[in-house]
């Protein structure tokens, strides 16, 4: 509902700046292709962040170090915003994404442990992408690059009091506190066709990448301790925030670097009536680590020099799984 009222505002506003006629008397967009073309669109929407956290500690105990360890989901939906830039002229375009999602509370359920928990997470990231296409009548051959990193933490996980069910031996696990950050350095080298379809300016694209991705992880953890199996007798043992005692769990800090290299096929379609309204769906596939991206961009031109934008995705990464809705004015000029 909340969406739907947005964007009714924001069609009633851009039908007052620009006198919007009806969509039939609206004037198409003339493009020059000696100048650039800018397009900027600040946005705001929602994400669903879906990440499940893989843990190991250590007890000391009587007999020595015994290790404990488990999986926790700290999933959850927030709101944010950013902005996008793009400008292409001729066979180059460029395109600046950024965007912000802020800390936001976890949303999933478990179970009786849930009440004595408290997970927050905050999601922020930039992307870069440049790309020149080949002249052609009906296929035009592209070369790109694209290029996605987290601003500071990309992903950034907080749990105080984190409960999780021990894997090895018996008892369920609680710290204290476990603050999570990740950082994803994502370069991706890109080449394909563009094809033409004759209608209107309609396109099929198909791309292969070769993406080089670097994630860095950081786990800090407080003390903790087991707690019986009993959920009769949890709450009281939840409720001994910060004591240290003969068998508590060692404080931790991890640092974990991965890198994966991997093939990217996929393809971009793009439909238009008249430049005013467009549709342009794209989805690539991850083939050595069966991962999908797919996303969607409508854009509903009210005058030639604006109108409204909304985009969706769906991402599958190596540190979660994150859904994206979004949606703002566009602004469009000629320079």
């Amino acid at each position: 509902m909340r969406i739907n009222l947005f964007l009714g505002g924001l069609l009633f506003c851009f039908a007052t700046a620009f006198h919007a006629r009806p969509l039939q008397a609206i004037e198409r967009p003339v493009i020059d292709p000696d100048k650039w073309l800018t397009t900027f669109t600040p946005f705001f929407g929602t994400v669903r962040n879906s990440t499940d956290l893989q843990f190991r500690t250590f007890r000391d105990g009587t007999d020595g170090l015994e290790l404990i360890r488990g999986s926790k989901s700290v999933s959850g939906t927030g709101n944010g915003g950013g902005y996008q830039i793009q400008t292409m002229k001729k066979g180059w375009s460029a395109m600046h994404l950024s965007f912000v999602f802020p800390m936001f509370k976890n949303d999933d359920s478990v179970g009786l442990f849930n009440g004595f928990q408290q997970v927050k997470t905050e999601v922020t990231g930039t992307v870069f992408a440049l790309q020149y296409r080949f002249d052609g009548e009906w296929i035009r051959p592209f070369i790109g690059v694209h290029y996605f990193q987290g601003i500071g933490p990309h992903d950034r996980t907080i749990v105080d009091r984190m409960l999780f069910k021990n894997e090895v031996g018996e008892g369920i696990a609680s710290i204290d506190r476990v603050a999570v950050d990740v950082q994803v350095f994502d370069p991706v080298a890109q080449a394909g066709i563009q094809i033409k379809i004759p209608i209107q300016n309609w396109s099929l694209s198909l791309f292969h990448g070769y993406g080089m991705e670097r994630v860095r992880t950081v786990i800090d953890a407080s003390t903790g301790r087991l707690l019986s199996d009993d959920p009769a007798g949890l709450s009281a043992g939840i409720l001994e925030y910060g004591q240290v005692g003969p068998g508590a769990l060692i404080p931790a800090r991890m640092q974990i670097n991965r890198n994966y290299h991997s093939h990217r096929p996929g393809f971009a379609l793009y439909m238009d009536y008249r430049r005013f309204i467009s549709l342009r769906l794209q989805a690539r596939r991850d083939v050595n680590f069966n991962r999908w991206v797919a996303n969607g961009v409508f854009t509903l031109l009210l005058h030639k020099y604006g109108g409204i934008t909304v985009a969706t995705e769906y991402s599958e990464r190596s540190v979660a799984t994150i859904r994206y809705l979004t949606y703002g004015p566009t602004f469009m000029m000629q320079f």
